[in-house]
């Protein structure tokens, strides 16, 4: 799109490429970022920074001022915000090769601004969708997919500027941390609400798609498409404006070209058209993903009335969540245009491709055949094949990601479809040798225990995770109710019941079932991954979402 523009307004060179100044000259001196490079300056700069290099005022950065009491309060926090990251979907991932190759970047971005002194760092998270999110403490916790999609240095240089930008502008509400924790509650509350019963629901109108949902049971996988969104839902358009346009300046003042952001604004307007997040696609998102699950086509569904109700009101869920997305392609056409404004003599150097696409063997790709290969495992698993599903669980934990949380997670789910419990227990020790432990591995380990009729072991997992975790981790309220009343502890379960209705009214619906004998059951690993089994509970509650 923007090179078919750049063509007709006949401006010289504007094809995306970038600079040749490696990340690895981030801590030095503060200097002239275009020295060396193939950006053309247009002027220089009285006070060392870009903001008169190209002879245009009134850039984001131009007018940015940092807040008074500055940054070191929430940088304080960001314990906490691992804690909430490692909490969603298959946690966070530890490979320093990649993490060491995006901090320099980000670095290099920093000390060339000015801004030296923060401390913003890169994380790598295991989801494998094309999203990046940034914390109040400075965290960017990118999507190991988003990482993947990017092909050149300069693309990373926007994605990392522009989601520093968030956290130097305080685009978070002060409560931030608060407020995530009641949404991921909120949203493993929906979660359940809806998943549990579901077969028995959609069993009683159609035995044929009773019998295949028991196979997958993947309503989970469509349900975390909406818990993840309710806690990490997209910024508004002002917020994403504000924050492209300071991530501009930021990547033009440590040496790249501009226009790079364009190929950023692909792969988001790529990932929005699979998943369709606005308020006129989200229904056909939620049949989609509906007939996926259940193997079944789109006008299977909707002659469903069962299926098209859950995709009709999940979709206006998701809607409802996403009034405020500001769309990739406006924002590219918006980003082109404040680049034209203010960095239009910018000349291209040449692109330098990111690591993982110069070499097949990075471990990027490493990371991304292992879990390709679990997910295979996992649709071999619904298909009841179980040699395939074991084959391809054991490509999936081989080498580099041999302790990674969703391979191991999968090959756990093999082994226990297998009904070999000690190699699935085992796969789940191998999973906790990994330099962070999401919390998926402990819901697996504690639906582990329940198959097992072990309540003490119920119990015992709370306790490690809590203690890992460095406090109370209200997820768990649930299981620990459930686990000490099957011990016949009705004291202690009624005290965390009455603890969980005061302090996290968000959960008061799962402790109060779990506190009657339900188990509360285990999130989904991936959108891709069926969820742990479920108990029945009142599908009634779906309909007062709708």
């Amino acid at each position: 799109m923007w090179n078919k523009r750049l063509h007709s307004l006949q401006v010289v060179c504007l094809l995306s490429g970038l600079v040749l100044t490696p990340a690895a000259q981030a801590d030095g001196d503060r200097a002239d970022p275009f020295a060396g490079s193939g950006v053309a300056t247009g002027g220089t700069s009285t006070d060392g920074s870009f903001f008169g290099l190209f002879g245009s005022g009134g850039t984001e950065l131009s007018e940015f001022e940092r807040p008074a009491e500055g940054y070191g309060r929430l940088m304080t926090r960001r314990p906490e915000a691992i804690r909430l990251q490692n909490a969603r979907g298959a946690g966070l991932i530890t490979e320093p090769e990649t993490e060491k190759y995006l901090n320099g970047i980000l670095r290099k971005i920093l000390v060339a601004n000015g801004l030296g002194d923060l401390a913003p760092r890169v994380f790598l998270h295991a989801d494998m969708d094309a999203q990046a999110l940034a914390t109040p403490d400075g965290g960017l916790f990118l999507n190991i997919g988003l990482v993947q999609a990017m092909r050149t240095e300069g693309e990373v240089a926007f994605l990392l500027a522009h989601e520093v930008s968030h956290f130097l502008l305080q685009h978070h509400s002060s409560d931030w941390f608060v407020q995530t924790e009641s949404r991921m509650l909120t949203g493993v509350e929906t979660l359940r609400s809806i998943g549990n019963g579901l077969a028995q629901k959609v069993g009683g109108s159609d035995s044929a798609i009773s019998r295949k949902l028991e196979r997958a049971n993947q309503i989970g996988a469509i349900i975390y498409d909406i818990s993840d969104r309710v806690v990490f839902s997209a910024w508004g358009r002002e917020q994403e404006q504000e924050a492209d346009r300071l991530g501009l300046d930021l990547m033009v003042g440590a040496g790249y070209y501009p226009f790079d952001a364009e190929g950023v604004m692909e792969i988001i307007a790529d990932h929005e058209a699979q998943i369709e997040l606005n308020r006129q696609g989200s229904r056909t998102l939620m049949e989609t993903r509906s007939a996926e699950a259940f193997g079944l086509s789109d006008g299977d569904v909707s002659s469903n009335p069962i299926l098209a109700g859950i995709a009709a009101g999940l979709g206006e869920m998701i809607a409802a969540i996403s009034s405020e997305h500001y769309p990739a392609e406006v924002r590219a056409e918006e980003i082109f245009e404040y680049s034209e404004k203010h960095y239009s003599e910018a000349i291209p150097g040449l692109k330098v491709s990111v690591p993982w696409v110069a070499s097949d063997d990075h471990p990027v790709n490493r990371i991304m055949r292992a879990y390709d290969a679990a997910n295979e495992a996992i649709s071999a698993l619904g298909d009841e094949d179980l040699r395939r599903a074991e084959q391809m669980a054991r490509k999936g934990v081989t080498g580099i990601t041999s302790s990674h949380t969703f391979p191991r997670v999968v090959f756990q789910k093999v082994r226990r479809a297998q009904k070999r419990y000690a190699k699935a227990e085992q796969n789940l020790q191998l999973a906790q040798r990994s330099d962070v432990v999401p919390m998926l591995v402990y819901f697996e380990y504690i639906d582990l225990e329940n198959e097992k009729g072990a309540y003490d072991g119920i119990l015992d997992v709370v306790a490690k995770a809590q203690g890992d975790a460095g406090g109370e981790i209200p997820q768990l309220m649930p299981y620990a109710i459930f686990a000490y009343r099957a011990l016949g502890n009705h004291l202690k379960a009624f005290e965390i019941q009455k603890s969980c209705e005061i302090d996290r009214p968000e959960m008061q619906r799962s402790c109060k079932l779990a506190a009657q004998g339900e188990f509360p059951g285990t999130p989904p690993v991936t959108r891709k991954q069926k969820p742990g089994e479920r108990t029945a509970t009142l599908f009634d509650q779906f309909n007062k979402l709708r």
